[in-house]
């Protein structure tokens, strides 16, 4: 399975198992004329798809992240709140588990940390809150999960459609989980399309 986020593929297990359970409900009742066999054995065999298969209603992802990757979301995530970075840069794959990590850890045990935003695909649609944030703190302490403040720049810069600029000076290098990434502060304006 992917090493993503349930909601890709809960949709398709339940469904599935809606109508695996549908048959195996119909072959039983043929074979055992008693419908309250039958319905039993529907019963236990959704409870132990929900509760073994799917974890019932828990938040933790358990298995369905696989490990090396919920470990470097996990790495990324402490990282980030505790240089009090607010926005994480970087690939959509990498920036949105962080940034549910961050806020996992946020409501387990962190109650001084600063929402932490992504600047990654999907990311414009908190565009202007970012903004907001940008202006009122004269920049914005942002964890890059690249390499190079040239990539950071125009990735963040993309994701958010806005303009980019990183404060000189304030770039220093972290490594997190063996991987080199950037930590520094940026100033966001709205692009010139957008004025």
């Amino acid at each position: 399975m992917k090493g993503y986020n349930i909601r890709y593929f809960l949709t398709f297990l339940l469904v599935g198992m809606a109508c695996f359970s549908y048959l195996l409900c119909r072959a039983a009742s043929r074979v055992l004329l008693d419908q309250r066999f039958a319905f039993g054995v529907l019963v236990i065999v959704l409870a132990v798809t929900w509760f073994v298969g799917l974890h019932g209603l828990s938040r933790s992802y358990t298995e369905l992240v696989c490990p090396p990757f919920r470990g470097f979301a996990s790495d990324v995530a402490s990282t980030a709140i505790d240089n009090r970075a607010q926005l994480l840069i970087g690939d959509y794959w990498q920036v949105w588990p962080v940034v549910f990590e961050a806020h996992a850890q946020n409501d387990n045990h962190r109650s001084d940390q600063l929402p932490v935003y992504g600047a990654a695909y999907r990311g414009d649609v908190l565009r202007e809150r970012i903004l907001r944030l940008s202006r009122r703190k004269h920049g914005i302490q942002a964890l890059c999960l690249l390499d190079s403040v040239d990539a950071c720049s125009r990735t963040g810069a993309e994701a958010l459609h806005t303009a980019m600029s990183v404060l000189p000076g304030s770039v220093r290098a972290v490594t997190v989980a063996s991987r080199r990434m950037l930590l520094m502060t940026v100033m966001l304006e709205p692009a010139a399309s957008d004025r």
